[in-house]
């Protein structure tokens, strides 16, 4: 009995070890590294908003890598209407995403996630590249 506990207690261990090293991996690209877009702002606070009430705002973006971007989809939450550049924006060249906010389907503050799929891909990976943005707003009565 002691030496099927000492057997699974070692199995265990060799999993758990994998899982870390795993981690560790998936850690050592930072984030910074992929990215293609430099937002002008990241992040765009509407401030106070009234119920039902809508806000316009434009995400201004410059191309920071060495080959044309073009935005293939953005997903967002359903309040939000966009409209972006739809053309391969060049290196060096900026583009626009613009966003209409309707707060009508809202019942508290919060801040909403541009999720940017770009038509490039990882060269490491061949996945898509995901670039994102955001926006917040202060729902008041």
């Amino acid at each position: 009995m002691n030496l099927v506990m000492k057997y699974m207690f070692s199995i265990v261990c060799a999993l758990l070890m994998t899982c870390t090293l795993s981690a560790q991996e998936a850690k050592s690209v930072p984030e910074d590294l992929k990215s293609l877009l430099k937002f002008e702002q990241k992040t765009i606070d509407l401030g106070k908003v009234k119920k039902g009430e809508k806000r316009e705002a434009t995400f201004e973006y410059t191309n920071i890598s060495d080959q044309p971007v073009e935005i293939e989809f953005i997903s967002v939450c359903e309040c939000t209407e966009y409209d972006h550049t739809s053309l391969p924006v060049a290196p060096g060249e900026k583009g626009t995403i613009d966003i209409v906010f309707d707060s009508s389907s809202k019942d508290k503050s919060d801040k909403i996630t541009l999720d940017i799929l770009l038509t490039n891909v990882e060269p490491d990976t061949g996945y898509q590249i995901v670039e994102q943005c955001h926006y917040t707003f202060e729902l008041v009565n």
